[in-house]
């Protein structure tokens, strides 16, 4: 379709007086002959009438900047007609019809990069989403050292984020609903299904197995932790037995020494948590991990049961420390706390 001409305003734009010239002072037959004066062929300039003719020819040199060739030659042939200047007055309209010509062309392009920035910020916002969750911490990786104290090794950790508390019952009962995790030993059934002991909902799930375990962080998007990884979190690439120091410190972990006989309601804003990013690594209850090596310094020898860390209020500071490994796949007091990859 034949792009229709557009009507001058009464301050006529120059552009649009040298077409209407044209088309008044050449035929179609002079119109070739121009356009051959210039190595073109009026056929392929596009249009049909003697105006649509005169209007591409203009738009074309217009587009190829070349306007004042074509109205030196238009000078040349018909002196008497008062053809207009080639000054700057051609810019705007010839940028404009430039411009409109450059979108057509590249719609699909800007189309594509449209798409892309949104994506780009959709990530954006999706990570950002994930570091700024009060529930994760986020840790950048680097070197765990485990084993013992006398004989210890080094394993590298990539970045990561760990949740700040044990999962609480409130949590782990959305898994058994969903059918995905078997209930805890000490939980009842009633009308509306299983439930966790009352006034316990803050409370940290335990008494679960280590497949348990792991169906409730996949049922959230996230997996056990490795043992390095809960290591790392816990002391970074210090040597430290607990994450506050060397010395038990009762106020910070929740063992048995701590006196309290049983475990706490898990939370951020609790008082043995105020100075550790991840809370409750000691005490409270034990923690499920990935490994089942016999040595943790030999991850690939996986003979031997799985492995839970950190110990739990029924379990004494004389025998639990970060270099402590319990393994078993029957252990009593054992909860979980997941981790996803950054």
């Amino acid at each position: 379709m034949n792009e229709q001409q557009e009507t001058p305003t009464s301050a006529i734009n120059p552009i649009y007086e040298l077409q209407s010239l044209l088309a008044t002072h050449y035929n179609l037959q002079e119109l070739r002959t121009l356009a051959l004066r210039f190595n073109l062929d009026l056929e392929d300039v596009g249009g049909e009438t003697r105006a649509d003719k005169a209007r591409e020819l203009t738009l074309l040199f217009a587009r190829q900047n070349r306007l004042p060739e074509l109205l030196a030659a238009l000078q040349e042939e018909r002196p008497h007609v008062n053809w207009p200047r080639p000054t700057q007055v051609f810019v705007p309209v010839v940028e404009k019809r430039i411009f409109s010509h450059w979108l057509r062309e590249n719609l699909w392009l800007i189309g594509g990069l449209i798409v892309v920035l949104l994506l780009s910020m959709t990530a954006v916002w999706w990570l950002n989403g994930r570091d700024s969750d009060p529930a994760w911490h986020s840790i950048s990786g680097g070197t765990a050292i485990l084993g013992t104290t006398s004989e210890f090794c080094t394993l590298p950790v990539q970045p990561f984020q760990i949740q700040r508390t044990e999962v609480r019952n409130q949590d782990y009962l959305n898994c058994v609903q969903a059918g995905n995790c078997a209930p805890p030993p000490l939980w009842q059934i009633g009308e509306n299904g299983w439930t966790h002991p009352a006034g316990e909902a803050s409370h940290p799930v335990w008494g679960i197995s280590w497949t348990d375990a792991a169906a409730y962080c996949e049922s959230i998007g996230a997996r056990l932790p490795e043992e390095a990884e809960w290591v790392f979190a816990a002391r970074g690439n210090r040597t430290a037995n607990y994450p506050w120091g060397d010395a038990f410190d009762g106020d910070l972990g929740n063992l048995a020494e701590s006196g309290n006989g049983r475990d706490l309601a898990v939370s951020v804003s609790a008082d043995r948590c105020q100075d550790q990013p991840v809370c409750d690594l000691i005490g409270n209850v034990r923690e499920w991990v990935q490994d089942t090596a016999v040595n943790a310094c030999y991850t690939g020898d996986g003979s031997g049961q799985h492995i839970s860390k950190g110990g739990s209020f029924a379990d004494s500071a004389a025998t639990i420390t970060l270099w402590t490994r319990m393994q078993s796949d029957e252990q009593p007091y054992v909860g979980v706390r997941c981790v996803r990859d950054q």
